[in-house]
């Protein structure tokens, strides 16, 4: 795969890795300005099968092919061992990344994610590819929503109506045959087995009110991982990147510092 990719900043090398039909412009606003000004060089990228990475020549792979392609991106740009932040998805090619490339992995920072997801998680997802199959964009953004964000989200008017637009207006929307092949990657992420040989520094962050990924999922992966920390963000949800970025923020720089 030829990876859309930006680089921003100047400093250690932090790669942001997005999770299910997400694109590099999600961590834009929200976290690339602060972490830039602690002093971090963001890599920005594009999965397979989203933004203008584009579409994957392969119709099933799993989460470990993302990896693959991450690590292939950070030794093309000389990056490692870099620091990674990865959400959800993100977080579970972070996972990999960390267990087959250790070589490009300085620290990692693991963000409302799982070790393998279970009956409920499979629900939502199938529920969403269905949802996806079956309607409009702007129906499909409606149906994920509550999954994502908290009721506080939703009466902060401007913030809800910023996010929509962006997310309806997306030059490169993701098409549907693409989300099922990004969902069923996750759905067959399994590293429970594989976490204790992670020997990196190691930091899990979830939202205290995630619907898509409960926190019980985050304590399993911080009781695997030798010496890792978690952090449980109260008031916020799957999205706490967007939902509450200040506080996102000073979480993962404080880790990271």
């Amino acid at each position: 795969m030829r990876l859309f990719h930006e680089l921003a900043g100047t400093g250690h090398p932090l790669v942001l890795i997005s999770g299910v039909s997400s694109d590099h412009v999600g961590w834009k606003a929200t976290q690339v300005p602060d972490f830039i000004a602690a002093g971090f060089q963001c890599l920005l990228f594009d999965n397979r099968d989203v933004g203008q990475t584009g579409e994957s020549s392969i119709d099933e792979y799993d989460t470990r092919l993302f990896a693959d392609d991450t690590a292939g991106l950070i030794r093309q740009l000389r990056l490692g061992p870099a620091h990674i932040v990865g959400a959800s998805m993100g977080g579970m090619i972070a996972q990999h990344l960390a267990l087959n490339h250790p070589d490009c992995v300085r620290s990692l920072t693991l963000v409302c994610t799982a070790a393998k997801p279970d009956a409920y998680m499979k629900n939502v997802i199938d529920a969403w590819k269905t949802a996806a199959w079956l309607g409009t964009r702007e129906e499909f953004l409606q149906a994920r929503m509550p999954w994502l964000f908290t009721h506080r989200f939703y009466e902060n008017a401007g913030t809800m109506a910023a996010y929509r637009k962006r997310v309806l207006s997306n030059p490169f929307p993701q098409s549907v045959a693409a989300f099922h092949r990004q969902c069923n990657a996750l759905l067959a992420h399994d590293t429970v087995s594989l976490l204790p040989r992670i020997a990196v520094p190691t930091h899990v962050v979830v939202g205290a009110e995630d619907l898509l990924i409960p926190p019980r999922h985050s304590r399993r992966i911080a009781e695997l991982i030798p010496g890792a920390t978690l952090s449980v963000l109260p008031n916020t949800g799957h999205c706490l990147f967007w939902e509450t970025p200040l506080e996102f923020n000073r979480t993962v720089l404080e880790f990271l510092r």
